[in-house]
Formats: C-alpha cells, sequence, structure tokens
C-alpha cells in the first residue's frame, strides 16, 4: 500500500547499464583509451552516482538502499551477480569453443552443452531440500566452491579436450550454479521484513540481471580481443609465412571464415587459431573462477546459516 513506480530509478538504472555495457564491448574492439570508451565509462559512474542519489531521497525508491545495511542480503546479492555471470560467460566461451574450434554444428554443440543446463536443472530442483538441511552459509558456499572448481577445470581445455571430459567439467559447474542461483534468492528474501520481499527478490533479479550481460559482453570481449593478441604468434609457430601473418590475423578479425584462406595454409591457420582461442578462453574462464571463489568468502563471513528477518 501506499507504493508507486520510480521512473526516475528505473531510467537511470537502464541507462547506467547501457553504457557500461556499451564501454565493455567497445573498449574491446577499439581499445579502452579511446574517447567514447573513456566517456562512457565516465558517464556510467556518474549516472550510477545520480541513481544512488535520486533512490535515497525517493519516498518510494525502487530500489531500497537502507536493505544492503543487512550484510546477509547484500553478500546474497553479490554471490547471485558472480554466479550469473560465470553461468553466462561459461556457456558462451564453450559454445564459441565448440563452433570455431571443433567446427560443431548448432545442433551438435547444443547437445554437448546440455551438461551443464542438464544438471543445472536437476540439482536446482533439489536445492530447496539442501538449503533445508544445511542453511543458506553451506549451500551457497559449497555452490560457489563447486561452480569454481568446474571453471578452473576448464583450464585444462584444449583445442583437443575430447567432449566427454568437457562434459564433466561443464556438469561440476552446471551442480555448484544450480547451489547458488535459485537459493541466493530465497536468502536474499528471508534477510528483510516481509513487506519488503516484493523489493528484495526484484534486486537479487537486478543483480543477477547485471552478471548476466556482464557476462556476455565482458566475455565476447576478452575472447575476441585475447584471439587477436594471442594469433599473430601462433600463426608464426605453425610455419604460415610473416607477410601472410598480418592479413590472416585482420581477416579473422574481420569474420573471414578459415575456409577462404588458401589451401597450401589453411590447416596450419587452423591449428594456429584454435591455439589462440583455447588460450583466450583460458583467461575469460579464469575471471569467474576467481570470482567463484570470492563469492565463497563473502558466504562464509556474511551469509547468515538460516536468515532471520530483520
Amino acid at each position: 500500500p501506499g507504493r508507486h513506480l520510480d521512473p526516475p530509478g528505473l531510467a537511470l538504472t537502464v541507462i547506467a547499464i547501457a553504457l557500461l555495457n556499451y564501454a565493455v564491448i567497445q573498449g574491446g574492439y577499439a581499445g579502452f583509451g579511446t574517447p567514447a570508451v573513456l566517456w562512457s565509462f565516465t558517464g556510467f559512474v556518474l549516472v550510477l552516482a545520480a541513481f544512488l542519489v535520486v533512490e535515497s531521497r525517493s519516498r518510494t525508491p525502487m530500489l531500497n538502499l537502507r536493505l544492503f545495511r543487512n550484510p546477509s542480503f547484500t553478500a546474497a546479492n553479490l554471490v547471485a551477480m558472480v554466479a550469473q555471470y560465470a553461468f553466462v560467460g561459461m556457456a558462451i566461451a564453450q559454445v564459441l569453443y565448440f563452433q570455431r574450434v571443433r567446427h560443431e554444428s548448432i545442433l551438435e554443440t547444443g547437445l554437448l552443452t546440455l551438461p551443464v543446463t542438464g544438471t543445472y536443472l536437476l540439482v536446482s530442483a533439489v536445492a530447496g531440500r539442501v538449503v533445508s538441511r544445511l542453511g543458506f552459509k553451506v549451500t551457497l558456499t559449497g555452490g560457489s566452491l563447486i561452480a569454481a572448481t568446474g571453471t578452473l577445470l576448464m583450464l585444462t581445455q584444449t583445442a583437443h579436450t575430447s567432449p566427454a571430459l568437457i562434459g564433466l567439467h561443464l556438469a561440476v559447474f552446471g551442480a555448484g550454479a544450480a547451489l547458488v542461483l535459485p537459493p541466493s534468492t530465497a536468502a536474499a528474501v528471508v534477510s528483510v521484513p516481509p513487506a519488503e520481499a516484493g523489493m528484495a527478490s526484484g534486486t537479487v533479479n537486478l543483480f543477477r540481471q547485471i552478471g548476466n550481460t556482464l557476462g556476455a559482453s565482458v566475455t565476447g570481449t576478452i575472447v575476441t580481443s585475447g584471439l587477436i593478441s594471442r594469433l599473430p604468434d601462433q600463426l608464426t609457430q605453425h610455419g604460415v609465412p610473416s607477410e601472410a601473418t598480418r592479413d590472416i590475423t585482420d581477416g579473422i578479425a574481420s569474420g573471414t571464415p578459415i575456409a577462404a584462406i588458401p589451401a597450401g595454409i589453411r590447416d596450419n591457420v587452423s591449428a594456429a587459431f584454435a591455439d589462440a582461442f583455447t588460450s583466450a578462453l583460458h583467461l575469460a574462464v579464469l575471471i569467474p573462477a576467481v570470482g567463484a571463489l570470492l563469492a565463497a568468502v563473502a558466504a562464509v563471513l556474511f551469509v547468515r546459516k538460516h536468515a532471520q528477518i530483520h
């Protein structure tokens, strides 16, 4: 009762997230020192500051900033954001790996990524029972550690790793994510008074969607820029003539398929591409792995075992 929409808060949120994603994507393409990227990052900071001011002064804010005084609520949101970032980032990296390195079809790629989605579905179905028995702290901490383990296992992935082994890594990650994402919402909701439960649920969703968009933009940027920066050295190591290295790198950067490259060096270019891409993938998945480990620490320190309403 007495609540109404918060158009300024909504508009500022959308603008801030859009600026951040644009800066990340454009920075990976044109360089993070370019004027457009610097202005976008600056705009993001200014709009975010304006959002915090507006929400702190609004009588019915979209986001009640006082909720973040509760450490358990804050930790649950951050854990959810990191887990969603990792889930989306890992999925994008693996899809690109299967299609660009293993040359799998779209259908085959979908089947090869079933271990993560299938495991997530099965484990999330029993996540509530796990929380009831072990509590939020153990569940979120354990889930974050399992997800980090699955992501770190991907660092062993090469261009020739068997799909079965990759599937095992994906399944481990999926199980961990399933013990984090659904319970994190419940942990946040029960940490606030009943009248704020809807806002708490919406806040977790907001943080998950931020992780969702950043997982896509940051991972795509890292894989793309990492591939292009590593490709020249890999081409040289695989015996591609130095005079052709730059043209091939520029062509791949602009989307030229390897099939269009002269047949005499196509196999060498394909092998170099696979090695460069896999190396870039390692960096892309290392970031969510570290994030998941930090999320586990946050859960241990701040999430209540059985979150209590204040």
